[in-house]
C-alpha cells in the first residue's frame, strides 16, 4: 500500500504539548499532517502554501546570525503568511525509513512513498 508524503510545519507542528487527561502533568499530541501526492519538493511547498495561505521562498543568507558558508549549498526558506505576517526562518529535513535527510534548496528533491517532511523552525 502506497503512502503518500505528509508534511509539518510552523501552521501544524508534528506534537504539540497539553495538559494530561488528570491535569498531573504534560503530555504529546501528535499534529496533523497535510497529506499531499506530491512528488518532489517543490510540490509538496506548493501543497503546504496552498493549505495555510502562506508564501515559502527560499532564504538568500541575507541575516547576519545565519550566513551561508563557502562551499555548502544554501538551505533554509522564509515562511509568511499571505498577510505579511508571521515571518519565520525553516529548515527542511525529509525523514524516510528511520534517516533523516536534508535536500537543503534542492526544489527538484524527490520525494518517495512515507516520507515525513518537516518545516521545522530555526532556533538560533
Amino acid at each position: 500500500e502506497k503512502k503518500v508524503p505528509t508534511i509539518f510545519g510552523p501552521e501544524n507542528p508534528q506534537f504539540a504539548q497539553d495538559r494530561n487527561a488528570n491535569d498531573t502533568g504534560w503530555e504529546r499530541i501528535p499534529g496533523v499532517p497535510v497529506c499531499t501526492n506530491s512528488e518532489t519538493l517543490r510540490d509538496a511547498i506548493t501543497a503546504y502554501e496552498s493549505e495555510f495561505s502562506l508564501t515559502v521562498t527560499r532564504y538568500d543568507g541575507s541575516l547576519a546570525e545565519v550566513p551561508f558558508f563557502e562551499g555548502q549549498p544554501p538551505k533554509y526558506f522564509w515562511v509568511l503568511r499571505k498577510d505579511g505576517s508571521g515571518k519565520r526562518l525553516v529548515d527542511i529535513h525529509v525523514f524516510r525509513e528511520g534517516r533523516e535527510i536534508c535536500p537543503k534548496q534542492n526544489l527538484d528533491f524527490v520525494l518517495e512513498s512515507g516520507d515525513i517532511l518537516v518545516l521545522g523552525e530555526l532556533v538560533c
